[in-house]
């Protein structure tokens, strides 16, 4: 265990100097990313949560994902899929689309000119290996394109990730390098997660660094409660999203970041949906399927 320490300390250390310079936000479609409040950077129940951390994995042979998550007119989707290869090696692959609706382009006068439509489109490459079964590390190539009116910006980003676990997975560690930058956009991620004794409950906390700057705001806490062998409920508290400075303090803002959901198991398909209240924007409704075989 001592070696195994020291191991994952030495690999954090070579992890920590890489920077990188783009924009980015996290809005990512996948299902039990809103039912868990945003968190599960160090979660390894799900395939596709390698959108989060590259370094997740999990013993399954192969998955494929369809996720879509809405919130007011815009709407966000994701298929993604990944593989494993001689046990140790993955492979992932995916879209993440981000369709911000219809806009009128008007004039110095007011008058309606014409229609205009914004977007954002990530495509991801990833690669995990799993070095030990209490270590793995991975990266993800991200091409991302805006694109609003005629105009249109693209750029490559990465992530990389490590992830580190305890006997039997009851803890996990997780350390993610995002090339976000922004104030809008998160650079770090560390994540914990714990299976918790005498309750079928696994904790997740996620705590988000933007531009190297703490604030005890940036943590997300959320939960996989099993009820059932082929029932799950997701349950979350995003506290970026809890306004208590609001001017005009109401129930969007008190119950804001607050998300629930629930995965059935059906044969080898998971199908999950989520509630995810974003305050005075509403409440986002993600809904996923996916497929996953183990042989």
């Amino acid at each position: 265990m001592k070696k195994l320490i020291t191991h994952f300390l030495l690999l954090v250390l070579f992890i920590l100097p890489i920077h990188a310079q783009v924009n980015n936000n996290e809005n990512y479609g996948i299902n039990q990313y809103w039912g868990m409040g945003q968190s599960g950077g160090a979660a390894t129940e799900f395939p596709n949560s390698f959108w989060i951390n590259p370094a997740l994995n999990s013993d399954l042979k192969y998955n494929i994902s369809l996720n879509i998550a809405v919130v007011h007119d815009i709407t966000i989707s994701e298929i993604s899929s990944r593989f494993k290869c001689k046990n140790k090696h993955f492979f992932s692959f995916g879209i993440n689309y981000e369709d911000y609706g219809i806009f009128e382009g008007r004039n110095e006068n007011g008058n309606l000119i014409n229609n205009f439509s914004a977007s954002q489109s990530q495509y991801v490459f990833g690669y995990a290996i799993r070095i030990s079964n209490n270590l793995s590390l991975g990266t993800n190539l991200i091409y991302l394109t805006n694109s609003i009116a005629d105009s249109t910006y693209s750029t490559f980003n990465q992530q990389y990730g490590v992830l580190f676990s305890t006997k039997n997975k009851i803890n996990t560690f997780g350390i993610v390098k995002n090339s976000f930058s922004s104030n809008e956009t998160s650079s770090w991620r560390i994540a914990f997660s714990h299976q918790l004794k005498h309750l079928p409950l696994r904790l997740n906390i996620d705590y988000r660094l933007y531009n190297e700057k703490f604030d005890y705001k940036n943590i997300s806490v959320g939960g996989l409660f099993t009820i059932f062998d082929n029932f799950k409920l997701l349950m979350g508290m995003n506290f970026q999203r809890f306004n208590l400075q609001a001017q005009n303090l109401g129930a969007s803002d008190v119950f804001s970041g607050l998300s629930i959901g629930t995965i059935y198991v059906y044969n080898d398909m998971d199908i999950g949906l989520s509630l995810y209240n974003y305050g005075a924007l509403g409440r986002t409704i993600s809904m996923g399927i996916s497929y996953s075989a183990n042989k």
